[in-house]
């Protein structure tokens, strides 16, 4: 499952708007949206363990989502 895959279904069944987990975990709202979306995976510890706290999901897990996401993209951009 892709980054911004995982952090949508964990929100999700959490019933958690983005709105409400970016004030949770002391984002903005458009930065969140931009993770989900994967237009970017550039997180930083701090955050992914907030986010692993709020969504009930393993820090490794999300950083092993995210690295696999960041090879993905950087692949895509060797290719362009």
């Amino acid at each position: 499952m892709k980054f911004g895959e995982l952090l949508i279904s964990k929100r999700e069944q959490r019933k958690l708007s983005v709105r409400q987990v970016a004030v949770i975990v002391g984002t903005t709202p458009s930065y969140l949206y931009e993770l989900e979306q994967g237009k970017t995976v550039n997180i930083r510890l701090p955050l992914a363990a907030k986010l692993s706290q709020v969504l009930k999901v393993s820090l490794a897990t999300l950083a092993a989502a995210a690295l696999a996401e960041e090879k993905r993209l950087a692949r895509k951009r060797k290719r362009a």
